[in-house]
Formats: structure tokens, C-alpha cells, sequence
């Protein structure tokens, strides 16, 4: 396996490990995307991340996920009514992430653990169009509700504000 997935399984090990560590109620997918995409906006790292229904997506991450299951590093269960729950199971991997992607990661999860998956959809489309397209801040909660109209403004822009996106 190459030096590069191993950094990747790591990093979805230790966001697991991190987010459990932190109380964070439902750890699936979306959130295990989410959290690696903001790491890796905050890190300049590229795990090739494309805008999907559900904002920024990682097939890489998502093998990582995988991968990390098929080595025993995290359990990855479905919920019905609920979701997908991963939590930790080992963490010998997830101890050989680098310290300072460690402390990123940890700075994270301080920071955005607490939103939903569904808030860390909205507001990682924010930063990616943002990043991407050069959405400026006044114009991101219109642009967001382009893509997610189901959202209610009022509702889009008070996340937005709350994760420091727009002011």
C-alpha cells in the first residue's frame, strides 16, 4: 500500500478517534468528509474533492473510510432511521498521523464538531465556491440556495454566521 493511502487511513482513523473523543453524537460519512475537507483546505492538501448534492466529495476519502474498515481501524454500521455510525476500534493507525496534522485535525473538530452533517454540507459548499469560484461572502447564502434550495435563507445564513464563514 502506498506512503499516501496510509497518510489518508490514518487521517480518517484519527478524525474518528478525535470526533468520539469530543462527544460528537453521529460520526458517519458525511462527517468523516467533511471534517478531511477542512483539513485538508486548512493543510493545502488535495484529496481531489469535487462538489456533490451533499457539498465537497472525496472518492479518496471515501476509500479510506473503507479501507480503514476492512483494517480494523474504525466499524462502520448502519442505523436504520438513523444513518451510517462509524466509531474507533483500533488506533494504532490513526497514532501514526504526524503531530501537526494532529493538531489541524484537533482544531477541526474544536471548531466544527458541533454542527450537523447537514450544516457541514452547507457550510463546506460555502468555502468550497468560495475557494473555487470566487464566490464572495455576500453573495455565498444565494449561492448555496442555487444548489440546496430545500434550505431556508434565514436558516443557511445563520449557520454560515455561526461557523464564521460570512460575518
Amino acid at each position: 500500500m502506498d506512503e499516501e493511502k496510509v497518510d489518508l487511513i490514518a487521517l480518517v482513523s484519527y478524525i474518528v478517534k478525535r470526533a468520539r473523543d469530543e462527544g460528537v453524537r453521529q460520526i458517519g460519512k458525511t462527517f468523516v468528509q467533511k471534517i478531511a475537507y477542512l483539513v485538508s483546505r486548512e493543510m493545502g492538501i488535495n484529496f481531489g474533492y469535487t462538489m456533490y448534492l451533499y457539498g465537497p466529495f472525496s472518492s479518496d476519502v471515501e476509500g479510506a473510510i473503507a479501507l480503514a474498515k476492512g483494517l480494523r481501524q474504525v466499524n462502520v454500521k448502519w442505523r436504520d432511521g438513523e444513518g451510517v455510525f462509524i466509531e474507533p476500534r483500533e488506533t494504532e493507525w490513526a497514532e501514526r498521523l504526524q503531530e501537526k496534522v494532529k493538531d489541524v485535525v484537533d482544531a477541526v473538530i474544536t471548531r466544527f464538531g458541533k454542527h450537523s452533517a447537514v450544516e457541514l454540507s452547507i457550510i463546506t459548499s460555502a468555502l468550497y465556491i468560495m475557494d473555487r469560484f470566487n464566490v464572495p461572502k455576500e453573495k455565498v447564502v444565494d449561492a448555496i440556495l442555487r444548489m440546496k434550495p430545500e434550505h431556508d435563507k434565514d436558516w443557511v445564513k445563520r449557520v454560515l454566521e455561526k461557523a464564521e464563514v460570512i460575518t
